[in-house]
Order: C-alpha cells, then structure tokens, then sequence
C-alpha cells in the first residue's frame, strides 16, 4: 500500500516532521502528531491550540490546515493603509522610488523584488497594475 503525505488547504504536502501548522483564521497549532488510518485512507493531526496556560488539545483534517500562516483577506482599509504607508516611505527618503516603497519597503535589491519579473514593464507600471488588480479583486471583479 503506497500512502501519500497529507497535503495542507493549498494542496502543498505537508512533511511528517512538520512541528507547526496554522488553522483557517490563522492561529498557530503545536503538532503532536499525524494519524493515519488504513480503514478510511484519511490523515488527522492532532494538535495543541493556544498558550502555555491555556493549552487545548485538537484534531485537524490536513486540508483544514495551512503550512504557512495565511495572510489576512484585502479590504479597502488596508489598501488605503498601504498606499498611505508607501507615500510616507517614497516621500522621506530621496533613496526610495515610489514603486520599491510598495513592493519591498525599499530594502531590496531590484534582482529580489516581485517586480523584478517578468521584465516587460517598468516598475511604475508593475505599481498601477498591482493596485488596480486590487481594485478589482475587492470590487469582486474577475480578470
């Protein structure tokens, strides 16, 4: 019988030495343990949730459960929160351009950055498109 990894919500396989997963909303989970049972043919990992005083003992099936911690949904707020923020970085330093304010907090080397690639735009274009893409995504427009 060839048993295949659990593999996490975005379908990643999880490694059974894995130490720490994230529920749905974010909350860190101390793994004990995987079980996998022969009759169903289903992992569940069993978990502590919580603080050292407060620790709460749970089951997760894999799918339920993210390897890294997810990020928070967008919202207006938060994209008005980074627009604010990338005008207050780009505007105090003459070292930062506008775009590497947005995608890197301007500590990056172009090489390392997200807008880096693919090379067909300038960053400033990367910039429009990636906020627009935002737009659309919270105005729940698909493109």
């Amino acid at each position: 019988m060839n048993i295949e990894l659990p593999k996490d919500a975005e379908g990643r396989e999880i490694p059974l030495d894995t130490k720490a997963l994230y529920g749905k909303d974010g909350e860190g989970l101390d793994v004990r343990h995987f079980e996998f049972s022969p009759f169903s043919g289903k992992w569940i990992i069993a978990a502590l949730k919580g603080g050292p005083c407060n620790w709460t003992g749970v089951y997760r099936s894999p799918q339920n459960v993210h390897l890294e911690k997810p990020a928070p949904p967008d919202s207006w707020e938060k994209l008005l929160e980074d627009l604010d923020n990338t005008a207050k970085k780009a505007s105090s330093s003459i070292y930062i351009a506008t775009p590497c304010a947005w995608f890197s907090d301007g500590n990056r080397h172009c090489a390392d950055c997200p807008a880096d690639e693919p090379p067909e735009d300038t960053c400033g274009v990367k910039l429009i498109k990636d906020i627009a893409a935002r737009i659309r995504k919270l105005r729940g427009e698909e493109r």
